[in-house]
């Protein structure tokens, strides 16, 4: 049977869900129109299709894992509210795996390929949250 958190859980709670609603949706936003688009038209002619099988993988990370963070906001909403059950039972650890996996995506296939557009240096600024 699932017990409530104690009241000390809800910042935490109330912090991942202020990064579900800002930092997440602005990466993701960040990549679709500005990073994929770019690295697309940097390749036009050459291995098209490549590339956007590469960008069509983290598409598909981006609502998965948004179907993710939609299911567990409902358990932090309970969590902040001091009414919330133990977040392993909540599929933490599959978007936990989901998240990294997506990481790991980013890091060895699209960076290598986005540090040589223009204005590269630029990606290493986080977006406007």
């Amino acid at each position: 049977m699932a017990t409530a958190f104690p009241g000390h859980h809800a910042p935490a709670a109330g912090a991942v869900l202020r990064d579900f609603d800002v930092a997440a949706r602005h990466h993701h936003e960040d990549e679709a129109q500005g990073l994929f688009p770019a690295l697309l038209e940097s390749m036009a002619g050459s291995h098209a299709v490549c590339i956007r099988e590469l960008t069509a993988a983290p598409c598909a990370d981006h609502r998965a894992l948004q179907g993710r963070r939609h299911a567990l906001r409902q358990v932090l909403k309970r969590v902040v509210a001091g009414t919330g059950k133990p977040l392993d039972e909540a599929g933490v650890p599959q978007f936990v795996a989901l998240h990294e996996q997506h990481i790991a995506r980013e890091q060895t296939e699209l960076l290598p390929m986005a540090s040589r557009l223009p204005g590269a240096a630029d990606l290493s600024r986080p977006a406007a949250a």
